[in-house]
């Protein structure tokens, strides 16, 4: 069966998140609202970069996970693959990459787990004037996990998305086909351009976390 009939999937698509996210998804739908807008995140991370890059200057640490960190920090998309932009919500054919992804964010996304990371380098380091670049509200939101959630989305109009990056639509359709043909579920994601209701969404809480000691564990469901 090909992947596109009647100019809808015959596949379902995933989405990867986490128990951040879902109430805003159960209201406005699955993209209707971007939630870190609010917190200004894009800035915030570029903000506290550019500040490690002036306080870190030969730092061989540093230059280590700059280059990484840089990309997240810009908003990269990196020899027309790697796409380090956020702020869209994508869609995958590969429910495992979707579950990998949600189980691998526990601080809600993937750029917010970056920025913990980031800002634990720099803790680490004694970097001094965090606290005058990040809120507080944003500091605390960052110290509990938040539980893993994949939502399956069926029929799936091809005008409800386009390609992620590096191809056009049909060109990734293609080499889906193709691959789905030996076996293969690809791993390129698509980018929802409409808000999905609610009513459309299979939402499906994947495990939670519990505290033991001073660790967090991922208890599978």
């Amino acid at each position: 069966m090909p992947l596109i009939q009647e100019n809808k999937f015959t596949l379902p698509l995933y989405h990867g998140t986490t128990s951040r996210f879902i109430n805003s998804i159960k209201k406005l739908g699955l993209g209707g609202k971007n939630p870190l807008e609010d917190i200004g995140l894009i800035s915030l991370f570029r903000e506290v970069f550019d500040h490690a890059d002036k306080v870190l200057v030969n730092d061989h640490h540093w230059e280590k996970f700059r280059d990484k960190f840089q990309n997240y920090a810009e908003q990269n998309i990196v020899q027309g693959i790697f796409n380090f932009r956020h702020g869209d919500t994508y869609l995958t054919l590969n429910r495992e990459l979707a579950e990998k992804y949600a189980m691998e964010c526990p601080c809600g996304s993937e750029i917010l787990t970056q920025f913990k990371s980031l800002l634990q380098m720099l803790k680490a380091k004694r970097v001094e004037g965090l606290n005058n670049i990040v809120p507080v509200a944003v500091l605390d939101s960052l110290e509990a996990p938040y539980d893993p959630y994949v939502i399956e989305l069926n029929e799936v109009s091809i005008n409800e998305v386009q390609a992620e990056v590096g191809q056009g639509f049909e060109e990734q359709i293609a080499n889906m086909d193709a691959l789905l043909q030996q076996g293969i579920v690809s791993p390129s994601a698509f980018v929802l351009t409409h808000p999905i209701s609610q009513e459309r969404l299979s939402i499906k809480r994947l495990g939670e976390y519990q505290k033991l000691d001073e660790e967090w564990l991922l208890t599978m469901i």
